[in-house]
């Protein structure tokens, strides 16, 4: 099983880490970067691992939202889809965010 990220969850990711980079430091920001990259390695032998998304974390609720799923790194969700043989990252965000449409397909 291959895990794969989204052009929008890639583009989110370096957003945190040079987001992290600029208000700290250097080795924080390569040590998240580690840490998402360690966290979704472990999906492909176990794509349940994570939970279900509660509703309430939609900002608009896509009509097949049972598909995605999500795991926690800190005080960020990764919002993913299992399909077939591949695992795919759609999504890097705060928690504290709501998650929004174009965070819920493959893009």
């Amino acid at each position: 099983m291959k895990v794969m990220w989204s052009r929008h969850a890639h583009n989110q990711r370096m957003g945190i880490v040079r987001l992290i980079f600029r208000e700290q430091t250097r080795e924080i920001a390569s040590k998240w970067n580690r840490d998402f990259g360690n966290i979704t390695r472990l999906l492909p032998p176990f794509p349940e691992l994570g939970d279900r998304i509660p509703e309430e974390c939609f900002l608009t609720l896509p009509p097949d939202y049972e598909r995605l799923r999500q795991t926690i790194c800190g005080p960020y969700r990764i919002v993913y889809e299992h399909i077939a043989e591949e695992i795919h990252i759609l999504a890097i965000m705060n928690c504290a965010m709501l998650i929004h449409t174009c965070d819920t397909y493959w893009n």
